[in-house]
């Protein structure tokens, strides 16, 4: 996963309106979204909904673990697309 153009940003009431879905990664970012959203809280979920085997990803900033993330992330992503493929 190349990350060297990747800039983080913050989200915004746009995003919020154009999405279908928004995930998140760890109790810190449900805590902010939740802050920051009201209208729009059935479409967040965290990324491990559909992983039993994961109930958060630490932030990698902080822990260096870039390789178990990038794992983690991965497989979450697998199965959120099979569920979605599924709803079809």
């Amino acid at each position: 996963i190349p990350f060297a153009a990747h800039r983080a940003t913050q989200i915004s009431q746009s995003d919020y309106e154009k999405a279908d879905h928004i995930y998140y990664m760890d109790n810190m970012n449900r805590r902010y979204l939740d802050y920051l959203i009201n209208d729009y809280k059935h479409i967040v979920e965290p990324i491990f909904a559909y992983t039993p085997s994961i109930n958060e990803i630490e932030d990698p900033w902080y822990t260096d673990r870039f390789d178990k993330v990038v794992s983690q992330l991965s497989l979450c992503i697998s199965d959120i697309l099979d569920n979605l493929s599924q709803d079809r």
